[in-house]
This record gives structure tokens, C-alpha cells and sequence, in this order.
């Protein structure tokens, strides 16, 4: 089997390469991105018709995980048309040109848990895929319009799967995120280069965190267990537990090494009414077999122990 992923630069791109490499013993793992590396195999421009083409044609895919895209809110929010035309446009695109060129490969789309946004309000537990996709932000409005965007080309015939990621975290991850950024304050902290107190916006949002070795491993599942029939199936990939941002803030400190207080400026955060987002993941527990195994607490370590090591590498000699 042949497996081209995209975006196998990001967070969850070199995780899920080799999550495929180590649980599929047939795979060949073809890494495309924007310019060959290490990291890439194989150039391509997304958004660029020919380029498109001729990447399908020179791997000819029986599967493709689309993980490339604008991944940060922050960064959407500031370049809403481009987060539109990468998100949304590149997945029809790449999409359109597989169903196209090889119409019995199975396309998996990276979609995100923030497509649902206020629907969680209206939810007391855990959200199934049915539900609403009534997102909030720029970003989670190009997941719900990258969703969208697929269904031309699956009424044509595709096979193709969404996953839709909730928080996903774990080492590796961006200080433009919540936990990496907290755990890169404390790692400074223990090394004496900062001030004992971790700095934070409101802390009274909750989030369903899945570990990104656990994400990894549910596009594994997909690709292993998806039936060889075409059509639409969505999956959220959700540990089934909110967490609050103040309990995973104290969770982390908890860990630290030195006596830590928390500077919380609710200000700086989103305005209005807490959010509390948490996903219901048992139609792919029941499909595959999937769930969230990684350890609470060894994610935490995970990401601490990789702030500690950076931490004491820039630490002056």
C-alpha cells in the first residue's frame, strides 16, 4: 500500500509518518510538502492545478492523508482569505484531482473538533458527529468549509474519511499553543531564567485534549479498517473528557520541579460565555477499535521533558 501525506512538516505530519511506518507493515510512506527536506520526499503546490496532477500521477496513492493547511486560529484570524484558499480550496483541489486520476484511493482529511464551535453550548455532554457544524472562528469556518468542499468529488464517487481533531497535543507542539507555552514558562523557570509565576489568559474554558502519538494512531486505524466502498464517513478523534484550562494549568505546575504560581490575565482570552468542548469518539471505537490510550500525565511530562531539554541547551555556559 501506498500512503502520500501531506503537510509532514507540521505537528501531527511527522508523528503520523511514522505511525504509518511502524503499524503498517505494507506501507510505503510518500511525504509530500513545499519543498523537499528531510521531512519531504516530494514537492507540491496545493493550490496549483498542475502541481496537483502531477503528484498523483508520479505516486499514484491508494491512500492520501491531508494533513497540510493553515493550522494555527491566530494565524487564520489574520489571513482569513488564505486560511480559506489553503484550507478549503486545496483540499477540493486534491480531492477532485484523486477521484480523478486514481478513483480507488481513499482520501483522509484532517478536520478539527473547532468546526462545531457554538454547538457545544447546546451540549451538556459529549458532542457526536450529527451534530451542527456552527464554528466560531476563521479557522474552525475553514474546516467546516474544507468538509463541505469534499462533497463534489465524494458524490462522484470518492472514498473519503474526516477526521475531525479534537485539541491535540504532545511533544513537538508550537509555543503558539496553550500547553507547550506553559510548559516552556516552567522548563525557563526551573532554569532560572525566569520569574515563578507562569503568565496565562482565562483559565475558565474547557478542552477535550487527545495526545498527538493517539492521533497518529486513529489515521492508522482509518486507513487499516475503512471499508473499500465509496461515500462520506466522519470520526471525531476525542478523549470524551473536557478539561478545564485552570485544573491543566495546575496539573502541569504540579509536575514542575520548583514552587510555580499562576499570573492569569482573563482579559487577554476570548470574550464572553466559557466554551466547554468535548467530543463523543465511540463511532470510530466502534469502527476501528481507536481510543485515547496516552497517559494525562505522560503527555504533560512529555512536553515538559522536551522545554526542559531546550531550556538547558540556550542556557548561557
Amino acid at each position: 500500500m501506498r500512503v502520500l501525506v501531506t503537510g509532514t512538516s507540521g505537528f501531527i505530519g511527522r508523528w503520523t509518518c511514522d505511525m504509518l511506518s511502524s503499524l503498517l507493515d505494507d506501507a510505503e510512506i510518500v511525504r509530500a510538502g513545499r519543498r523537499v527536506s528531510p521531512m519531504c520526499d516530494v514537492a507540491v503546490d496545493l493550490v496549483n492545478p498542475e502541481s496537483v496532477a502531477a503528484l498523483v500521477d508520479a505516486t499514484r496513492p491508494d491512500a492520501v492523508v491531508h494533513l497540510a493547511g493553515i493550522a494555527s486560529p491566530a494565524m487564520a484570524r489574520d489571513n482569513p482569505a488564505e486560511t480559506f484558499a489553503v484550507n478549503a480550496g486545496a483540499t477540493a483541489l486534491l480531492a477532485e484531482t484523486l477521484r480523478a486520476r486514481c478513483p480507488e484511493a481513499h482520501f483522509v482529511l484532517a478536520g478539527s473538533g473547532l468546526a462545531y464551535g457554538a454547538t457545544f453550548f447546546d451540549h451538556d455532554g459529549p458532542v457526536p458527529e450529527s451534530a451542527a457544524l456552527r464554528p466560531r472562528d476563521i479557522y474552525g469556518a475553514s474546516k467546516a468549509a474544507a468538509e463541505a468542499a469534499l462533497s463534489p468529488s465524494v458524490e462522484a464517487g470518492l472514498r473519503a474519511t474526516v477526521l475531525r481533531f479534537f485539541n491535540i497535543v504532545g511533544p513537538g507542539q508550537s509555543t503558539a499553543y496553550a500547553l507547550p507555552k506553559f510548559a516552556a514558562q516552567i522548563a525557563a523557570i526551573e532554569a532560572g531564567r525566569a520569574a515563578p509565576a507562569v503568565r496565562t489568559s482565562r483559565l475558565d474554558e474547557g478542552r477535550d485534549f487527545v495526545d498527538v502519538r493517539d492521533c497518529a494512531r486513529a489515521i492508522a486505524s482509518v486507513i487499516s479498517c475503512r471499508a473499500a466502498t465509496p461515500g462520506l464517513v466522519v470520526f471525531n478523534i476525542a478523549s470524551g473528557r473536557s478539561r478545564i484550562m485552570g485544573e491543566v494549568l495546575r496539573d502541569m505546575i504540579a509536575l514542575a520541579r520548583v514552587r510555580i504560581t499562576v499570573d492569569e490575565h482573563p482579559e487577554e482570552g476570548p470574550v464572553g460565555r466559557a466554551l466547554i468542548a468535548r467530543g463523543d469518539a465511540c463511532a470510530i471505537r466502534a469502527a476501528t477499535g481507536w481510543r485515547a490510550e496516552t497517559p494525562w500525565e505522560s503527555t504533560l511530562r512529555d512536553m515538559l521533558d522536551e522545554h526542559r531539554a531546550g531550556a538547558q541547551s540556550s542556557a548561557p555556559q
